[in-house]
């Protein structure tokens, strides 16, 4: 009789014990709680950053595609066009066409992409708050338990 006026009921209807403490069933609900919520989250965050990932990746793709294979014939002959008109000699035209034509555009396409991955990465850092949050809650809560 004593022991169960010493008891309380908590807003889970878990029992705890006189001195306010959690009890382990409310702990154990409370964990699997947050684990499933930030499961949840981590899903719905790795579907944010999958949606809006596919330019941002396709123009990486295309940027190395034309950064390794410059249209080789066009730029040989763009330098030697380059040659004939300015009086340049072949080597340093055709170098300062490949820069121009295929270097040049490789170089920003490649930097367009990347700011976007970087900028859809950041998407996960709610993820990872989240967790570090909760974890440091359950450290607390695991604490004063004890």
């Amino acid at each position: 009789m004593i022991a169960q006026e010493q008891r309380k009921t908590n807003t889970n209807g878990k029992t705890d014990t006189a001195n306010g403490r959690p009890g382990v069933g409310s702990l154990l609900h409370d964990m699997m709680a947050l684990i499933e919520l930030q499961g949840k989250l981590f899903v719905h965050d790795l579907h944010q950053l999958r949606t809006g990932s596919g330019p941002a990746l396709l123009m990486l793709a295309l940027g190395l595609v034309l950064a390794f294979s410059t249209v080789p014939v066009l730029l040989l002959g763009l330098g030697w066009m380059l040659a004939a008109y300015v009086d340049w000699p072949a080597w340093a035209a055709t170098i300062a066409v490949a820069f121009v034509g295929g270097v040049g555009p490789a170089v920003l396409l490649l930097l367009v992409g990347w700011r976007i991955i970087q900028k859809k990465a950041s998407v996960m850092s709610r993820s990872t708050t989240e967790l570090r949050r909760n974890t440091d809650w359950l450290k607390r809560r695991l604490k004063s338990a004890t």
